[in-house]
């Protein structure tokens, strides 16, 4: 899998009620993906969300972004 729609195409396909997403919030940023169309498709596929930055950076540059999300 190399990005967040892989992993929900997969589970998906699965289709089982406690296979669910752990989705990380850094990483889908760091791939520049659209964090807000992600969740507003998938969110009956998301268990878990981790809330981080690209790289681990400081979450200050990213608040915004963050914000959105929540």
């Amino acid at each position: 899998m190399l990005n967040t729609n892989e992993a929900v195409k997969i589970i998906k396909k699965i289709n089982r009620k406690n296979i669910l997403l752990n989705f990380d919030l850094g990483a889908s940023l760091a791939n520049k993906e659209n964090v807000q169309n992600l969740v507003e498709k998938n969110i009956s596929h998301i268990g878990h969300v981790q809330i981080s930055a690209p790289k681990l950076k400081n979450l200050q540059g990213y608040k915004k972004r963050i914000k959105n999300f929540l």
